[in-house]
Formats: structure tokens, C-alpha cells, sequence
């Protein structure tokens, strides 16, 4: 049979798939419930693939809890939404700066103090050995 399946209830898809489980083709499936042998077949492999995402599932929950009772083991704090005050500050001072010119700006020119020739001009100058 082909076009849009027909509205199977859940009773006949438990049916069905029971039938497909025993070795019942699914040619022989589809005559007798008017679909065509590709429902049943999406029918009893929908079942088969959910009951495999759960274990998946079920299997990554408790990867997901050991490896935090390992950090906990160890000492290893989870919390992660407090920034480093150090990089706070890093960034409030690079708010605070001007770029060089209008073009700069528009450009993206690093900020004034931050490009590689600015940090190699700070930098102690390295004796030549002889």
C-alpha cells in the first residue's frame, strides 16, 4: 500500500510489534493492517532505537556523576561562575583605554600598549652574549 499511513492505535502498534518480535514479516504485517512495510518496520525500529538512547542516556548520567564525585575527591571546585579577579581587572583597564585614532577603531588596531611591537619595545632589551 502506498501514501500516508494510516492512524494506527497504540494497541495495534503493541500489536505489531509483538508480531514483528515472533518473526511475523512485515510484508505479511502491513496487508493486515492496511499500512505499507515500511510503517511497521519505522514502527518497530522507533521502539528499538528509543530504548537505546535511554541506555545512552542512562550510561552518560553516571559517567557524568562519577567523574564529579572524582573532582569532588580531588578537590576540584565545579563552580565556575565567579571570573578570576585578575582578569577583571585586565579587562576594565582595556575598557578604559582610548584606541590610537577613529581609523584604529574602525580598522580593530589593537589598543594602544597591546600590540607586539608596543610589548617588544617593553620588554628589558636582551644582552648580546659574546
Amino acid at each position: 500500500m502506498r501514501g500516508r499511513a494510516p492512524n494506527l492505535l497504540p494497541a495495534e502498534i503493541e500489536n505489531i510489534r509483538k508480531a514483528y518480535a515472533d518473526g511475523v514479516r512485515a510484508a505479511d504485517l502491513a496487508r493486515r493492517y492496511g499500512c505499507c512495510r515500511q510503517t511497521i518496520i519505522n514502527h518497530c525500529n522507533t521502539h528499538a532505537r528509543l530504548a537505546k538512547q535511554r541506555e545512552r542516556q542512562l550510561d552518560h548520567r553516571q559517567c557524568t556523576h562519577e567523574a564529579s564525585a572524582s573532582k569532588k575527591a580531588a578537590g576540584i571546585s565545579g563552580d565556575y561562575s565567579r571570573a578570576d579577579p585578575e582578569a577583571i581587572e585586565e579587562r576594565d583597564r582595556r575598557l578604559a583605554l582610548a584606541p590610537a585614532s577613529l581609523t584604529a577603531a574602525f580598522c580593530g588596531d589593537p589598543l594602544p600598549g597591546y600590540s607586539a611591537l608596543d610589548r617588544a619595545r617593553a620588554r628589558p632589551a636582551k644582552q648580546d652574549a659574546i
